[in-house]
Order: structure tokens, then C-alpha cells, then sequence
């Protein structure tokens, strides 16, 4: 949690560089998706501090709200789990925050949010998260946020 809050600190406060940011180290970040290879490489070459910190604060947010849901039954929309968050980057370098509709099934009648009906009776959709690697994306994308602003 510590962690967390001295990178939002550092990403607020003036940075002066980006070295230490490789493709290799973008492309293990799950939740940022590029249009193309042109995208990748425009993110990083870009000298926009405010286009850097922005994508890259965007992304820890989405992976920490993929952490924090991946369990998540039930949303305001009825009936639907939680979806997936990852940041597009397009050519333009224009970002989004989108969502990827993937669920995994766990057979527990009992749950309130069972399917009632049909061939998937008894079954609870959760969003298809992996919370290790959305761990690790949050570590990666704070070793990138520390690199750019030390």
C-alpha cells in the first residue's frame, strides 16, 4: 500500500526523465494493449510527461481495480460480474480505458447470484482475472513510474 501511494506521489511531482522503459518491459504490462507495433514504439518515444504518466497512471488504476474485483458477482448493471480493465493506446497516442467481457464459472448453487436456469443452473459467473498477474502488473508499472521519475 506504501508503495502504491509513494508512486502517486512521485508520478504528481516533476519528472525529468523516461529512460528504463524497453519494449520488453511494456509488453509484460497486461493491461496496456497497443493498436500496433507503430503505437508501442511512438509510447516509447515520446518526451510528453503528461502522456507517459497518464497511460501509465491509467493502467495501475485498471489493474488495481481488476485486483480489487476479481471476485466481484455483482455489479450497479443487474445480474453482471465485474469486467476486465485494460488501457487501449492507439496510434495517435490517444488511451482509454476499456473493458473485456471474459468470465471464468464456479459451480455453487447456493450463491445469490447463481444462474438460475438452463444448462448453466448452478453456476456464478467472476470475471476471468488472474490476481497474480495483476500484481504484477501494478509492480511493473511502479518500477516504470520510478524509473521515468528518478
Amino acid at each position: 500500500m506504501y508503495k502504491y501511494l509513494f508512486a502517486l506521489f512521485l508520478i504528481f511531482t516533476s519528472c525529468t526523465t523516461h529512460l528504463g522503459i524497453t519494449v520488453e518491459n511494456i509488453k509484460e504490462i497486461s493491461v496496456l494493449v497497443f493498436e500496433s507495433d507503430e503505437a508501442l514504439l511512438k509510447f516509447l518515444e515520446t518526451r510528453d510527461r503528461k502522456i507517459l504518466r497518464g497511460v501509465l497512471t491509467t493502467a495501475l488504476m485498471a489493474a488495481r481495480n481488476n485486483l480489487l474485483n476479481y471476485n466481484t458477482t455483482r455489479t450497479e448493471i443487474l445480474n453482471t460480474p465485474y469486467k476486465y480493465q485494460y488501457v487501449f493506446i492507439c496510434n495517435s497516442l490517444k488511451w482509454d480505458l476499456m473493458e473485456k467481457e471474459s468470465f471464468r464459472y464456479l459451480f455453487d448453487p447456493t450463491h445469490p447470484d447463481a444462474i438460475l436456469s438452463g444448462e448453466m443452473s448452478g453456476y456464478v459467473r467472476f470475471p476471468d482475472i488472474d490476481k497474480f498477474e495483476e500484481d504484477n502488473n501494478i509492480t511493473k508499472i511502479l518500477d516504470i513510474l520510478f524509473s521515468i521519475c528518478m
